[in-house]
């Protein structure tokens, strides 16, 4: 079974709300609009299935995501751990 949201985070930046939404078995999807459009932010990452998503409050440029998901279900990838933005932003690469 796939599109279920497995996690989700906002963080209102500047007057704007930006949302991520981790998807059991499609990425990570981001809206700047306040969830009215989404777009997909995780797809060359190597697994698909998210469990967790989480903005620091304090740094919201800072996000991190877990990868696997709980519910086991064939449509789920192999847990890989945790991507971070802020940690892809020191090597020159993100996600976001």
């Amino acid at each position: 079974m796939g599109g279920r949201i497995a996690a989700i985070d906002a963080v209102d930046e500047n007057g704007k709300i930006t949302v991520f939404v981790g998807s059991a078995s499609g990425g990570v999807w981001k809206s700047i609009n306040g969830a009215t459009t989404f777009r997909p932010v995780f797809d060359r990452e190597p697994a698909q299935s998210i469990g967790a998503v989480t903005i620091d409050p304090t740094k919201p440029q800072n996000r991190l995501v877990g990868t696997g998901e709980s519910w086991t279900r064939n449509s789920v990838s192999i847990v890989t751990g945790f991507t971070s933005r802020a940690m892809a932003a020191r090597t020159g690469q993100t996600w976001d």
